[in-house]
C-alpha cells in the first residue's frame, strides 16, 4: 500500500499531476494560439489566391493594351487613319487568322469625331461577327471608350488609352482603346483604335494554362445573384479579409456605371489541419507526455541528461558557429540518440539545401536579369547597372558613352517573314553586337522589341562613334536578306550616340533621351546610319 509520504506516490502523484498540467496547457494552448494561427494563415492564403488572380488577369489585360499600343503608336496606321484609307486597314489588321494567334475577337478603327473608319470581328476567326455597339458612336458606352482628340492634348500630347469591361451579344468582353498618335509617340490624335476580345473559358484558360477549374468564369443572371458575395471588385485592391461563399472567392468585374459584367471565381484552399479541439496530435503528444515522464527518473542521468546535454551542445555550437558540418555522434538506441543522429541528419540536409539556395538564388538573379530570347541583359539590368555606375565616383572622371539602336524596318520584316525568324534575326543581331564590343568593360542590352542599348565604359568621343559605325558595319556585313525593306534588301542598324565627357557626373536618364534623340534623327536621314547627340 502506497502513502503519501512514499517516494513512489509522491513520483506517482508528481507525473499525475504533471500529465494533467501538460493536457490543460496544451489544450489551452491548442485553443488560443494553435488554432487561431492556423485559421490566420489559412485566412492569408485566401487573400494570396485573390491577388494571384488579379494579377494574372491584370497581366492579360496590360497585354491586350500593350498589343493596341504598338499598332496605334504608328506612322502608317497616323496617316491611314487621316486618309480614312479603308482598304489599307483591311489588308493590314483584318485576317481572322491572326486574330485567333493572338487570342482577339475584334479591332476597329474610329477617327478625331468618332465616326467609324473600318473595323472586323470574328468569334472563332472563321467569318465575320457583326457588332451593332462598334459601328456607330451614338453609344454612351462607345463614347466612354473612345478617345477625344481634347483628351491627348491634356495629356501633353501624348497617347490615351482606356480600358472598359462591357456585355457583347450578351457575353462579357473585355475593351482596350487607344489614340491614334506618330511613331514618335507624341502629337496631334488621329482618331482612336480600339481592341475587344470575349472573357470566355478560353480568356480563363488564358491565366491558368493546364490547371483546369483552377478559376471559374460567371456571367449572365448568376453574375448578378453573387454581386452580394463579392470579395472585392477588379481595379479597387483586395480587402483585409476573405469571406467565402460555397468554398469559392470571388472577384466582380464592373463596367463603367458600376454594373457587374462578369466574375471570376477561384476555390478556397482545402485545410491542412485538423480544426477539432482534441486532434490526433494532441492526443499523440499527452500520450507521449506521459511516457516521457514514467520513465523520468529513470533515464535522469544516464540515460537522458547526458546524452541532452550533449545534444545541445552540439547544436548550440552549430548554430553559433553557423557551421552544420559539426555531427553529434551519438550511437544509442533510444530516442535521445535516435534525435541526435537526425539532428546530423538535418544538418546535412540543411547543409545541402544552403548550397542549393545559394546556386538557385544565383541562377534566379541570372534570370531576372537577362533576357530570355537573346541572352542579353534586360532592360531592369540596365537600369540597375547605369544606377550603379551612376554612383561610383570614378565614373565622374572618366568618359562614357551610351548607343542607342534599333534594327530598320524591323516591323515589317516580322510582318513578311513571320515572328519565328524575326526572333532568329534578334539573335543574331544580338549575338553580332556582343561580338563587336569588349564583354569586360561594355555592356550589350535589349531595351525592348528591335531596340538595343550599349553602354561603352572609359569611352571617348571619337571611340563611341567608331563602335557604333562598326556595328553597324557588322550588321550590314551579316546580309541578312530583307525583301520587303524600302531602299535595301538586307537588314541595317540606326544607331544614336550620347556621351559625358570626363569630370561630369552620370545622369543616365538624360544621356539616354540624348542617345533616343540622335537615333530618331538617324531614322529621320535616311536609317543605316550613325547619328551624335550635340554636345557629346
Amino acid at each position: 500500500m502506497l502513502s503519501k509520504n512514499n517516494l513512489r506516490f509522491q513520483l506517482f502523484f508528481a507525473v499525475l499531476f504533471a500529465c494533467v498540467s501538460i493536457l490543460a496547457a496544451q489544450t489551452l494552448i491548442r485553443q488560443f494560439w494553435t488554432l487561431p494561427a492556423f485559421e490566420a494563415m489559412a485566412a492569408h492564403n485566401d487573400l494570396l489566391d485573390l491577388k494571384r488572380v488579379e494579377s494574372q488577369l491584370t497581366q492579360e489585360i496590360t497585354s491586350l493594351k500593350n498589343l493596341v499600343y504598338d499598332n496605334a503608336v504608328w506612322d502608317k496606321i497616323y496617316q491611314a487613319s487621316a486618309e480614312r484609307d479603308v482598304n489599307w486597314f483591311q489588308e493590314t489588321f483584318f485576317i481572322p487568322e491572326s486574330f485567333q494567334h493572338l487570342g482577339i475577337n475584334g479591332w476597329y478603327f474610329y477617327d478625331i469625331k468618332g465616326a467609324p473608319i473600318a473595323g472586323f470581328s470574328t468569334e472563332h476567326a472563321t467569318a465575320e461577327l457583326k457588332v451593332p455597339f462598334f459601328e456607330s458612336s451614338r453609344s454612351s458606352e462607345l463614347s466612354d471608350i473612345l478617345i477625344s482628340p481634347e483628351s491627348v492634348r491634356q495629356n501633353g500630347l501624348m497617347p490615351v488609352s482606356k480600358i472598359g469591361f462591357i456585355d457583347i451579344l450578351d457575353m462579357p468582353a473585355v475593351v482596350v482603346s487607344h489614340s491614334i498618335a506618330p511613331s514618335g509617340a507624341k502629337g496631334n490624335s488621329h482618331g482612336t483604335a480600339v481592341l475587344w476580345r470575349y472573357m470566355d473559358e478560353r480568356f480563363i484558360e488564358t491565366l491558368t494554362p493546364g490547371i483546369p477549374g483552377d478559376i471559374q468564369l460567371h456571367t449572365g443572371e448568376e453574375v448578378r445573384q453573387l454581386a452580394p458575395y463579392f470579395t472585392m471588385v477588379f481595379g479597387e485592391g483586395v480587402p483585409n479579409q476573405a469571406v467565402p461563399f460555397q468554398n469559392r472567392l470571388y472577384i466582380g468585374i464592373q463596367n463603367t456605371q458600376g454594373t457587374p459584367v462578369f466574375a471570376v471565381s477561384v476555390a478556397i484552399r482545402e485545410r491542412p489541419f485538423d480544426s477539432a479541439l482534441f486532434d490526433a496530435s494532441l492526443i499523440s503528444g499527452i500520450v507521449i507526455s506521459i511516457t516521457i515522464l514514467t520513465l523520468f527518473y529513470m533515464f535522469m542521468h544516464f540515460q537522458l541528461l547526458r546524452p541532452l546535454e550533449r545534444l545541445l551542445d552540439t547544436v548550440c555550437l552549430a548554430t553559433r558557429s553557423r557551421d552544420f558540418s559539426i555531427r553529434s555522434g551519438m550511437q544509442g538506441r533510444n530516442e535521445i540518440f535516435k534525435l541526435g543522429r537526425r539532428i546530423d541528419d538535418l544538418f546535412a540536409l540543411i547543409g545541402k539545401q544552403r548550397s542549393e539556395l545559394v546556386a538557385r538564388n544565383q541562377e534566379l538573379q541570372r534570370i531576372s536579369n537577362t533576357d530570355p530570347l537573346t541572352g542579353l541583359a534586360n532592360r531592369r539590368y540596365l537600369d540597375q547597372y547605369l544606377q550603379t555606375l551612376a554612383s561610383h565616383a570614378s565614373t565622374e572622371s572618366r568618359p562614357l558613352a551610351l548607343l542607342v539602336m534599333d534594327i530598320d524596318y524591323f516591323k515589317a520584316y516580322n510582318d513578311h517573314y513571320g515572328h519565328s525568324r524575326g526572333d532568329q534575326v534578334l539573335k543574331q543581331v544580338s549575338s553580332l553586337l556582343q561580338q563587336s564590343t569588349h564583354s569586360a568593360t561594355d555592356l550589350v542590352s535589349r531595351y525592348g522589341g528591335e531596340e538595343f542599348v550599349v553602354v561603352l565604359q572609359n569611352t571617348a568621343e571619337d571611340e563611341a562613334v567608331k563602335v557604333a559605325e562598326n556595328l553597324c558595319v557588322a550588321v550590314r556585313a551579316a546580309k541578312i536578306h530583307h525583301e520587303s525593306a524600302i531602299g535595301v534588301d538586307i537588314l541595317t542598324l540606326s544607331v544614336g550616340v550620347a556621351g559625358k565627357p570626363p569630370g561630369t557626373p552620370l545622369q543616365a536618364e538624360k544621356l539616354f533621351d540624348q542617345a533616343d534623340a540622335a537615333l530618331y534623327a538617324a531614322k529621320r536621314a535616311g536609317r543605316n546610319r550613325v547619328e551624335v547627340a550635340p554636345g557629346i
